[in-house]
């Protein structure tokens, strides 16, 4: 955690990777003490003392990136057992052809594809059509 007073007011901002189950305390101005436990990424439990600085901590968010938002791709639902074929294009354009990426059989209602050459590219486009 990072700690940060702003006049009255005490920012705790998460620094330590997701995976650490971390304590912590620190000592803050006005006699202020804050302890707390962080598991899997998530702040489990705050204790502020004296109680009444307790409104005056706030607690920021980070949100760490997940494979999907690394790489580009699409978010298909549609019908269990059902194939789909995911295509791309890199500028949209009627007169420029669509090129297969992958088929897919649908498992669930919704499948996240995300195309692992997309980081490789300045912008690509995707549909899927459903495959008889």
């Amino acid at each position: 955690m990072l700690l940060q007073c702003v006049g009255d007011r005490i920012l705790l901002c998460p620094a330590w990777p997701a995976g650490w189950d971390v304590e912590f305390k620190f000592c803050a101005p006005k006699q202020t003490v804050l302890q707390g436990t962080v598991r899997a990424g998530y702040l489990e439990a705050l204790t502020v003392t004296p109680i009444s600085r307790a409104k005056d901590v706030e607690i920021m968010s980070v949100s760490y990136p997940t494979v999907a938002d690394l790489y580009a791709g699409i978010l298909l639902r549609g019908t269990v057992g059902f194939r789909y074929r995911i295509e791309y294009q890199e500028a949209l354009n009627p007169s420029t052809q669509w090129l297969p990426l992958a088929t897919i059989t649908l498992t669930t209602n919704q499948y996240r594809f995300m195309d692992a050459q997309s980081n490789l590219q300045k912008k690509r486009f995707y549909r899927a059509i459903l495959v008889p």
